[in-house]
């Protein structure tokens, strides 16, 4: 399917969008409030244990040495160090609320596409549109340098009008000119690359509405398998908790349990097939 492929926009697919949309900036949302939760919570942590160690260094009169042999060495000692252990604290929490503050602007600055943002197609051929322009660019920046009709002083001329800079006419350290082959080759599998994500998410998209959300139950493992085509999801919903080995499996294949969906749930995408995960989990229930 060509990426140029338009999908009639009704009602039924509005809808799931829409659906999409509300689920993808919720959770953005929570994620982010969550960072900046953590990041408050282990500023204001750090602070309290600054305080206290600074609070309890005051009762050490300045230069005051522990006196060896004296019988307030040992409580000398436990003193100095819980101060110490609270300074230790107050670093460690204040690196995490760092860690939580990169976070949260990570998550609102982040650019990447998300398979499961609704606006993912729409996100990956304006990336596609600009990744071709640049290819453009290149292209037409070497064929003036290695032109063959032109001079020096005119290959300069035309690239300064081009708004390239000169200094590609310079060899680099393989005795290259121009921009480097690898350059162009890697722009285009990136732009190879995005176009079969929304060929794959057209698809995704026509067999939500085609065949919508289905399930398949599992008797012998207790459990329910749904394809919740509508946002994107594949959900497993066991009856009961399922035991220590499975859950670490399904963490080491990708899913996550979904508290909100009261089921462990993964990414559905194109082309699932849950014939390996029931191989698989069956394995593990009778091991």
């Amino acid at each position: 399917m060509s990426t140029d492929t338009p999908i009639e926009i009704d009602s039924q697919v509005t809808e799931i969008l829409e659906r999409r949309r509300e689920r993808f900036e919720t959770r953005r949302e929570r994620r982010l409030e969550n960072a900046h939760d953590r990041a408050n919570k282990n500023r204001q942590l750090a602070t309290n244990y600054y305080r206290q160690s600074r609070t309890m260094s005051r009762g050490i009169p300045l230069g005051q040495p522990i006196l060896v042999g004296h019988y307030s060495e040992g409580r000398d000692r436990r003193f100095r160090q819980r101060m110490r252990d609270k300074m230790d604290k107050s670093i460690e929490a204040d690196k995490t609320a760092a860690y939580y503050e990169q976070k949260a602007t990570a998550i609102e600055n982040n650019t990447a596409v998300f398979s499961d943002d609704p606006d993912a197609i729409l996100k990956l051929e304006a990336k596609i549109k600009v990744a071709r322009e640049q290819q453009e660019y290149w292209k037409s920046g070497n064929k003036i340098v290695k032109s063959k009709k032109l001079t020096a002083e005119q290959k300069i001329e035309q690239l300064k009008v081009a708004g390239h800079c000169p200094s590609i006419l310079a060899k680099d350290f393989c005795g290259r000119i121009g921009y480097a082959d690898y350059l162009l080759s890697n722009n285009n599998a990136n732009i190879r690359r995005m176009a079969q994500r929304i060929t794959e998410l057209k698809q995704a998209l026509i067999n939500t509405v085609e065949i919508g959300d289905t399930q398949k139950q599992y008797p012998e493992l207790n459990l329910t398998v749904k394809q919740a085509r509508t946002i994107d999801r594949v959900q497993l919903v066991f009856k009961g908790k399922p035991s220590q080995k499975i859950r670490d499996y399904l963490k080491s294949t990708g899913f996550r349990w979904a508290p909100s969906e009261g089921a462990w749930q993964r990414r559905l995408g194109t082309g699932y097939d849950d014939r390996y995960l029931i191989e698989k989990l069956t394995e593990i229930s009778q091991s």
